[in-house]
């Protein structure tokens, strides 16, 4: 199943830009937030990765808690996902997640775009059922609507680290369009995830080394995933320290550099080739 045309390239493949997580982006800007200026160099940075980016990828991941700043700053040609989850997210993990009164579904319908869940998901908790619950309402009401509902799912860490996962897809399959999923550790697990699901599932990259990512790539598109989500971590901490490098004078209305940006323009290009080839190379088999 395809995201509508606006998230997805023509292809059907996906690369979505995730700019939900404040914190995680913070850590990678050598950002503190305790500091007042903080939140506002924030912004201004999401502002400038976003021309950077948005151009190249099918979508980005917007939070409610920079409301339609970012949106009305994105270039026509690149979908939204918006979260519907509170920023920062429910107090613990075995709460169910509280919803932001930012917007809703109807300003994400008003607005061309795709909904999404962050959802931590324990198949065996107390609150398994509730979650399941929730998803479900949402789910429905989208479908009503006429847009598409994504799962953002984590699920437990544990020895048998597939059992959690493929009882979780079990349990949500048929309350969503499409689920994104964290670091899977096999091809085998890459292609478990294919099998458990009729919809389309985006794989976050690790936090690794870029090689590594690139391998990452490579095996969960050989194995059925309909793309990619680049996040925060997929980036080394500090990679985007807001200062000029010595022989660089930084621009004081801009707050990347120009070596970061062509940094940052260049590994993403390289990511959605590698999505674009191997959603291609296996779409007969889709």
């Amino acid at each position: 199943m395809q995201l509508v045309p606006a998230c997805a390239y023509d292809s059907g493949a996906v690369v979505l830009f995730d700019f939900e997580s404040f914190s995680s982006w913070a850590n990678v800007c050598s950002l503190d937030l305790t500091q007042s200026e903080a939140a506002g160099q924030l912004t201004k940075t999401y502002q400038e990765l976003l021309a950077i980016v948005a151009p190249e990828v099918s979508g980005v991941i917007l939070s409610p808690q920079f409301g339609f700043d970012l949106l009305y700053s994105k270039p026509d040609p690149c979908g939204v996902v918006f979260g519907l989850d509170q920023v920062p997210p429910s107090p613990t993990k075995t709460t169910v997640p509280l919803l932001s009164t930012q917007w809703t579904q109807e300003h994400i319908r008003h607005n061309y775009g795709v909904s999404k869940l962050r959802l931590e998901y324990d198949p065996s908790a107390h609150d398994a059922y509730d979650k399941q619950q929730m998803i479900l309402e949402l789910y429905e009401y989208a479908q009503y609507i006429g847009i598409h509902f994504l799962i953002d799912l984590s699920t437990p860490q544990l020895e048998d680290a597939e059992s959690p996962l493929v009882e979780a897809l079990k349990h949500i399959r048929q309350s969503c369009h499409g689920v994104m999923v964290n670091s899977l550790d096999s091809a085998l697990t890459a292609a478990t995830v294919t099998a458990q699901l009729d919809n389309l599932w985006l794989a976050r990259l690790p936090q690794s080394e870029y090689q590594q990512q690139k391998e990452y790539v490579r095996m969960v598109m050989e194995n059925g995933a309909t793309g990619i989500v680049i996040g925060p971590h997929s980036f080394d901490a500090g990679l985007l320290t807001l200062e000029a490098p010595s022989n660089e004078t930084l621009d004081p209305h801009a707050v990347l550099n120009n070596k970061t940006s062509e940094h940052i323009r260049d590994r993403v290009l390289e990511l959605t080739r590698l999505v674009q080839e191997g959603f291609l190379q296996t779409s007969p088999a889709r």
